[in-house]
């Protein structure tokens, strides 16, 4: 078994290029990099460019944690934070995706977030955490870096009584989240993948 790295931390100033490969070695075979890049060959830059920014907004708006390598990531809003406006995400970079992504990539985000944004409002419409995006290196999965990853933040939403929301895409991630308390209060369809949204309420003990 691949050894497990370090315990989750906020990222420190230095990790996020690293961060942002992982989160594009994890998505590789995701759902997001088929909307995002279809054409695989751009991913190697799109990805890491991607997660980066995504990376960036955390750090302004919420919390980035990771662990000693950057081999685990995850990027949380907090509840004054869950809705990111297109202000906020093009001052954090996003407005380079066309010359990132290219026009295809850039029109195929611009149907995808409506969608995903549509079905979080519908999730949970009061204060809640936001699990943006989680990632880890393929050859750690599976080792608990992810549930340390998840527990960042819920244990802040478990301690102000508050649910968590996330999107993911693959079936055995819902599997996943499940077991970690979510469960899928809606789904949409884009360019022929479903997207699932899911919440978890408030627990007493978190695992």
């Amino acid at each position: 078994m691949a050894k497990v790295v370090g315990e989750m931390q906020r990222i420190r100033a230095g990790q996020e290029a690293e961060a942002a490969q992982t989160f594009a070695d994890a998505f590789y075979n995701d759902p997001l990099r088929h909307i995002l890049a279809p054409d695989e060959g751009r991913w190697p830059v799109t990805g890491p460019w991607f997660f980066r920014v995504a990376i960036k907004a955390g750090q302004h708006w919420g919390e980035v944690y990771t662990n000693d390598d950057a081999s685990a990531a995850a990027v949380w809003f907090p509840p004054e934070n869950t809705h990111l406006s297109t202000m906020q995400m093009l001052s954090v970079g996003m407005w380079a995706i066309p010359f990132k992504a290219g026009f295809s990539g850039a029109m195929r985000m611009m149907k995808a977030l409506p969608e995903t944004e549509r079905i979080h409002k519908a999730a949970v419409e009061g204060p809640h955490w936001y699990l943006m995006a989680l990632g880890t290196k393929p050859g750690l999965q599976c080792t608990g870096l992810g549930s340390q990853l998840i527990m960042a933040g819920t244990k802040q939403a478990d301690a102000a009584r508050l649910p968590c929301y996330l999107e993911t895409a693959t079936e055995n991630n819902v599997a996943f989240y499940k077991r970690r308390g979510f469960d899928v209060t809606g789904e949409v369809e884009v360019y022929g993948f479903t997207i699932w949204g899911m919440v978890r309420p408030p627990q007493n003990n978190s695992e």
